[in-house]
């Protein structure tokens, strides 16, 4: 038996937790805004390639005595580092906070690359179609068998240093389970997810987390754009539900949580795996072997440890065993 899966994001600070959402990308307005004061800060869902990947721009800018902004371009697909591409960053520039005043350092050569680099991103970017947010972004990933499943972010930073902060699902009974490590740091307070979006054939959701970071020198607030696959991250709370049941001897209970989770996502193979080993614990040799040899498609190494996890003793002289685990040469752990 075996439970844990992980994935990943792309990090950029802010000033103020309130996250304008929209889809301008608009060079032009951007330098504008900073020249006059209005500091902008956005995340813009630009919209989703043939085989979604996710497409974002960022719009931040930092002031504390002297304004610094940062407009990035990002990709974003599950289990990745997003591919960011930057498109402004400007050193300090004084004077940015009122109405009537330039910012210094903001030279017209900087604005005409700003814009032609804006443009270039914008025209790098392959077929995409928008989707619209969903409007209960911590409900976007439905229910399960058991009820209505919730969106939110988690980290344990106030009790550890350098804690890592994660997207969870939580089920109706308030089993959690992670989905995506976003960032680490120190501390977080006042989280929220302003906006999700699912990918044209549900697969995928585009997830804007912001909250308040704090650390011994500073205090600020924090945007992260990911994009997750909305049936692996079902299937893996699911799963961890089933493993929580196997630990807790009902394994007629498991069983039925571990086919929800291969039912979810059929290229889970730690599903596959738990499956099998509960089936058989239950003494089904004939379906404990086919699962594992789901298992070996998906996940040949995961398929390998059945041949040392004593869940299998009782399927080990069946004729496919050795075949689906690859196990010559391998011998039980004790």
């Amino acid at each position: 038996m075996r439970n844990r899966g992980c994935l990943l994001a792309g990090v950029f600070a802010l000033v103020g937790l309130s996250v304008p959402l929209i889809a301008r990308a608009d060079a032009a307005a951007d330098l504008a805004a900073i020249e006059h004061g209005h500091l902008p800060t956005a995340v813009e869902f630009l919209g989703w390639g043939a085989d979604g990947t996710g497409f974002a721009r960022s719009t931040v800018c930092m002031h504390s005595g002297a304004t610094r902004c940062v407009v990035q371009f990002y990709r974003l697909a599950p289990g990745h580092d997003p591919v960011v591409t930057t498109v402004l960053e400007t050193s300090a520039l004084d004077d940015c906070h009122g109405h009537w005043n330039h910012c210094e350092g903001l030279t017209p050569q900087m604005r005409a690359q700003f814009v032609a680099a804006d443009a270039r991103a914008l025209a790098a970017l392959p077929p995409h179609t928008t989707t619209p947010a969903v409007p209960t972004p911590t409900a976007a990933f439905g229910s399960i068998a058991s009820g209505p499943i919730v969106l939110r972010i988690h980290s344990s930073a106030h009790d550890l240093e350098d804690a890592p902060v994660t997207l969870q699902l939580v089920d109706s009974h308030g089993i959690a389970e992670s989905v995506a490590t976003i960032d680490r740091t120190d501390f977080v307070l006042h989280d929220t997810i302003p906006e999700v979006r699912l990918s044209p054939d549900g697969r995928r959701a585009f997830i804007v987390a912001a909250y308040e970071e704090h650390s011994t020198e500073m205090r600020e607030s924090t945007v992260v754009p990911t994009v997750i696959d909305v049936s692996r991250a079902r299937a893996v709370l699911v799963n961890t539900l089933g493993f929580r049941a196997y630990r807790a001897a009902d394994l007629p209970g498991a069983l039925t949580l571990f086919r929800e989770a291969t039912t979810i996502d059929p290229t889970f193979a730690l599903g596959w795996y738990n499956r099998a080993s509960v089936e058989a614990r239950t003494g089904d040799a004939t379906s404990a072997v086919a699962s594992l040899a789901r298992v070996a498609s998906l996940d040949a190494a995961q398929a390998h440890h059945a041949c040392v996890d004593h869940d299998f003793d009782t399927v080990r002289a069946h004729g496919g065993f050795a075949a689906s685990a690859s196990c010559a040469g391998a011998s039980t752990v004790h």
